[in-house]
Order: C-alpha cells, then structure tokens, then sequence
C-alpha cells in the first residue's frame, strides 16, 4: 500500500509546496488530524482505517463494506476484486492551475495559494469502491467532508462522475491552510452539487 501512496502522492503532490508534504504522511491517520470543519455534513459516512491495506466503509445506514487494497493498488471490496491498479489510474485526471499567488482573495488573513481539479469516472463502479478511489486520489479530502452524501447526490443525478475544484489558501507563517472544496456532476463543472471548507493546522 505504501508504494501506491507514494505513486498516487507523486502524481497529486507534483510541484506542490513543502506545508503539503509535511502532513501527506498523515493521509490516513485522521484520529490525529487537526483539521476543522467549517460546515458540517449532513450524512454521517465514515471510511475507518485498519492498517496501510485494510479499510472499513460504514455507510449511514449501517453497513459495512472490507476494503483492501493490496501492494499492487489492486482494490477489493468483500472479498471481491472491484478494480486494478490500471484501471484505477485510468479514473482520474488532475490538473494544477495558480492565478495572483500573494494576492489575498478570501479575506485579510487567507492568502490564495493554487487550484487543483480533480475529475473522477465512475466507470460504473460501487460507492464503496469509489469512496476507496476517492480517498486515495484526492489525499487532502478527509471523512469528515461527508463525501458519502454527495456521492449520493451524483448517483441520483446520474452523473458520469466527480468533478472537484479545490482552491488553497493559507495564512502568514504557513501554520494554517484553508481548502476550499467544490463538487460538480459536469465536467464543465457548470452543475454544482456541494461546497466544503476544512481547515488544517500544519504543526
């Protein structure tokens, strides 16, 4: 599993800044993450860490899904192979884009750092399976955003996948960094589906 963190990392951390790198090791250890929520979700989902390879996804209504993953990034939900490596990289495409860095945009004490886009094809794959993809492709995301929910609200609308535009923003001394999350069903990203804002404390 490790070997695939650090594949899918490289490839979402690329040219990003050092405050990230810092706390990328703590990707799957949300029992000691600082991080805040500014707006609470409205569906309690949770994916609960075992170890490096085993997960546990509870559903609001109770259920519970196996998810492991092995060393190749193979996914396997109950038992069951969902997905390979390949065809998990084949999901996803991620895209950097930075405008007016050391402009402030969000208030005095936000500073803009950079936008990430994140677009996810559901491929016709399970929510339990997508929630595994989901966690491992988009690092910063936590549980607490409630992505079980707006997974829901795409799966009802139909929508061939995920689309994320994730805005950074940090405060003077870099202790402090606010992310921005907004969820689309379109890649146009015309049809918003939900906005989450988390808070992260570096050190």
């Amino acid at each position: 599993m490790k070997k695939i963190v650090s594949l899918l990392l490289s490839v979402v951390l690329l040219n990003i800044v050092c405050p990230v790198v810092v706390f990328a090791e703590d990707i799957f250890d949300y029992g000691n993450s600082s991080t805040a929520i500014i707006e609470a979700p409205e569906v309690v989902e949770d994916i609960e860490t075992i170890d490096n390879n085993h997960f546990k996804f509870i559903s609001s209504e109770g259920n519970i899904s196996d998810i492991f993953v092995n060393d190749q990034g193979d996914v396997y939900v109950d038992g069951k192979l969902e997905m390979t490596h390949q065809q998990a990289l084949l999901m996803f495409e991620i895209r950097k884009s930075v405008s007016n860095i050391g402009t402030e945009r969000s208030s005095a004490t936000w500073h803009y750092l950079d936008t990430y886009s994140y677009d996810i094809d559901f491929q016709n794959r399970t929510k339990s399976v997508m929630l595994g993809v989901i966690s491992l492709v988009v690092p910063i995301l936590s549980p607490a955003i409630g992505i079980g929910g707006i997974l829901d609200d795409l799966f009802s609308q139909k929508a061939p996948g995920m689309y994320i535009t994730v805005n950074r923003y940090y405060k003077a001394g870099y202790q402090y960094y606010k992310y921005v999350y907004h969820f689309y069903s379109d890649a146009n990203r015309k049809q918003h589906v939900a906005m989450r804002e988390e808070i992260k404390k570096m050190w």
